[in-house]
């Protein structure tokens, strides 16, 4: 008896090690295959039929990808703020529009987009958005799920609305169901991550159910699974009762993800490192089978077999799915790099007077080294352009608003930038904003402070460094100090008008030098000279190392300044606003509060001292991780009048954290109030390989300090929580953590050795039991 039960065991046993290597044998990896890109920035996207639908900031831009090796623009409308979500639905565009809530654009004519309706949703974000039957749904951040009847697009109204628990990032439909993903208020009130709301009566939405384990951004519904993009990866939940959602299986992404597309057997995750595939055949155990090995990938769709990728560095990426081993084809360069296209060096909007010669050249930079040429399309009637230079020359004689797209292409790759000529009467210039007196003062070896005299019709003045865009200035504003610049070298300012109706006046220029590094004490501007030129520069969203408009000017010694980082804000009425930093050095990543009025464009900044504030007269208590000044706006712009609930998210290093032996629990943001410190309230919210993240409540912006107690004892048994993505770390700043499910490095030589090995293992066993 004992010998039967040992040779069936034996049987057994040999049986699923012959079936694994059977297994082994046919689990081909599927690669991905690039074969087309459009490299232009793009968060979003979203495919129908022949065409994309991708933003580029403001702006919705279709592209013709009847063609997917060469996705080309076909039209664009710009919508009223920064464009976090599109969804196509009949001959509509609706896009989540942050603070301004909802945008409808008629897109039945795709080279002529316009926006036909808006909806504002009041004291809320709206990043996502989803379209069933006549309604839109909408996750509007700290409101939730807002509904609103498209039945007539010019005319949305609002039907209903379900407060979530935490922050709505994303939403989608299916059935009589709407499934909200909601990261959370987490440290405030907790998170609901998965919200299921019944939807069958649109005007008194209810919950179904929760999953609160996760801290979601996105989800899709394919049959009876829920596919949710998790701060930590992939996790599928079974709703076949919504009720009750169960977890059924997870995957581990290698970054920050941030939205799943799911189609047949495939579920494709956006991330930080770029997009894995995985295999959801079965949902209980998901599998990896390929990625798109790029960079910070915020968004992916899938049609037609063809996956959509919304990267932070190559622009719009279309790969597909390929079962032969290695076979990559497209624009790929050895070692299956993707060929980087042109970047135009931007050219910015025009303006000249009527008679004058308008000049300037068009230039691109090629990273592979490709040579480049150059097009133009509509351009103006007399008007030369050489395709080889670049060179743009124009005498207009016609008044009117002229636009121009200009194209460079390398190696069928292609970067493009739409400008527009503005030309005025030669009587019409005095009357529009102007600048005078404009002079450069208290020149130093690292900086310059500029002063100018607005007219009274001035909105705002947009300030350019050597053709590079460095920061708005409101027009109540005529001073400007430029910090962090080299000794003994010429800069060249220009400023340029703006009507508070949005049109151009008369750049005004002016040339200045700093002082050398061995002189002593600034100076009023010798050597600079001023004036006014036809030429002028639109900008686009940045963000630089100077102070910008609507901001504070430095009271600190230079020497006492590490590095400063400064982000621009439309601050609109009861709007939620978030300033994001990413400099490297600087350990504050944003700012958040509630925008109480219309402020316009303001400027927060950050300065990461070397030592205490001249503004601060004693040290904090514990011990000092950084000191840090922060300022939104002007001085006296920062009250309970104009904004609420401010908070900073900040990080520390964890190797600071653990010479000094302290816990992270005891690490406090600080603020002098201008008599003496306040320790704020402040939250652990999550721990990365590199630094531990905080968020702590202020009352208002000044000098501020990073501390721990000094007794501190670290504690390794530390709960962490976490936060709203929008204010989460940006995943560039951190190292990914290490998952079991990994990118595969296979190789099939050992793969019919092992079989060998295990059939004869299998002959031996039998031949002795046999012989026995």
């Amino acid at each position: 008896m004992q010998t039967n039960v040992s040779r069936s065991a034996y049987s057994v046993s040999v049986l699923f090690f012959l079936i694994m290597a059977t297994g082994i044998c046919s689990a081909d990896n599927i690669n991905v295959d690039i074969v087309g890109q459009f490299s232009e920035d793009v968060s979003c996207i979203a495919v129908a039929g022949d065409y994309a639908y991708i933003d580029q900031g403001q702006d919705l831009v279709i592209l013709d990808i009847s063609d997917v090796t060469s996705p080309s623009e076909v039209g664009r409308v710009t919508v009223s703020s920064e464009i976090y979500d599109i969804v196509i639905s009949d001959n509509y565009a609706y896009v989540a529009n942050g603070g301004n809530g909802v945008t409808i654009v008629d897109i039945s004519t795709s080279f002529s987009p316009s926006i036909v309706g808006t909806y504002s949703t009041e004291d809320s974000f709206v990043r996502g958005i989803a379209i069933s039957d006549n309604y839109a749904y909408a996750a509007s951040g700290f409101s939730g799920l807002v509904i609103l009847d498209i039945t007539v697009p010019s005319s949305p109204t609002l039907a209903g609305a379900y407060d979530t628990t935490g922050f709505a990032n994303g939403v989608t439909v299916s059935g009589n169901y709407a499934y909200v993903a909601d990261d959370g208020k987490a440290i405030l009130d907790g998170s609901s991550g998965l919200v299921i709301i019944d939807i069958s009566d649109p005007s008194s939405p209810s919950l179904t159910g929760t999953y609160d384990s996760i801290y979601a951004y996105s989800s899709v519904i394919s049959g009876n699974y829920a596919y949710v993009a998790d701060y930590n990866g992939l996790v599928i939940l079974d709703v076949s009762d919504p009720s009750v959602p169960v977890l059924a299986g997870k995957y581990p992404s290698n970054g920050d993800s941030n939205c799943v597309a799911v189609s047949g057997n495939y579920a494709y995750l956006a991330d930080g490192m770029g997009v894995s595939v995985v295999d959801v055949s079965n949902p209980l155990s998901p599998a990896y089978i390929g990625n798109y090995d790029g960079d910070y990938a915020h968004n992916v769709a899938v049609a037609d077999n063809y996956a959509f990728v919304a990267d932070s560095s190559n622009g719009l990426v279309i790969f597909t799915l390929n079962d032969l081993s290695g076979n990559y084809t497209g624009n790929v360069t050895p070692g299956n790099k993707i060929d980087q296209p042109p970047v135009i060096s931007e050219i910015g909007d025009r303006s000249v007077t009527m008679g004058q010669l308008l000049t300037f050249t068009v230039s691109a930079t090629d990273h592979d080294g490709d040579p480049i040429s150059y097009s133009a399309s509509n351009l103006p009637d007399g008007a030369a352009f050489d395709t080889v230079t670049g060179a743009f020359s124009w005498t207009p004689d016609i008044e009117g608003n002229y636009i121009i797209k200009f194209t460079a292409e390398s190696n069928d790759l292609i970067d493009s930038e739409i400008i527009t000529i503005f030309v005025t009467a030669p009587d019409a210039t005095s009357s529009g904003p102007h600048i005078s007196n404009l002079s450069g003062k208290a020149i130093s070896p690292t900086a310059i402070t500029l002063t100018w005299t607005n007219s009274q019709d001035m909105d705002h003045v947009e300030m350019y460094r050597n053709d590079v865009f460095i920061g708005n200035i409101t027009g109540s504003v005529s001073t400007y100090e430029d910090n962090g610049l080299d000794s003994d070298t010429s800069y060249t300012y220009s400023l340029l008008p703006y009507y508070t109706n949005g049109t151009k006046g008369n750049v005004a220029t002016i040339t200045l030098s700093t002082s050398s590094s061995d002189s002593s004490g600034g100076s009023d501007s010798s050597n600079g000279s001023s004036g006014e030129s036809s030429g002028g520069s639109s900008s686009k969203k940045s963000s630089s190392s100077s102070s910008g408009g609507g901001g504070a000017g430095s009271v600190e010694d230079f020497s006492n300044i590490a590095l400063k980082d400064v982000d621009n804000k439309f601050l609109r009425m009861n709007a939620n606003v978030t300033y994001e930093f990413t400099r490297p050095g600087n350990d504050i990543q944003s700012i958040s509060f509630y925008s109480l009025k219309n402020s316009g464009e303001i400027a927060s900044t950050i300065e990461v001292l070397n030592n205490r504030s001249k503004l601060v007269t004693s040290d904090p208590e514990g011990i000092v991780y950084k000191y840090i000044n922060i300022w939104v706006g002007k001085a006296g712009f920062a009250t309970g009048a104009n904004l609420k609930d401010a908070v900073v998210q900040f990080k520390v290093n964890n190797s600071w954290i653990g010479e000094n032996d302290i816990s992270p629990e005891s690490i406090r943001l600080q603020r002098y109030d201008g008599t003496a410190w306040e320790a704020l309230p402040t939250e652990l919210v999550v721990n990365t390989p590199n630094y531990a993240i905080f968020r702590a409540s202020t009352s208002g912006f000044s000098s501020f300090a990073i501390t721990a107690d000094k007794t501190s004892v670290n504690s390794t048994d530390t709960k962490l929580q976490a936060t709203r993505s929008d204010q989460l770390v940006d995943p560039a700043q951190t190292e990914s953590v290490d998952h079991v499910q990994t990118q595969p490095k296979s190789s099939n030589f050992f793969v019919p050795v092992i079989a060998v090995i295990l059939i004869g293992m299998f002959v031996a066993g039998y031949m002795y039991r046999k012989k026995k």
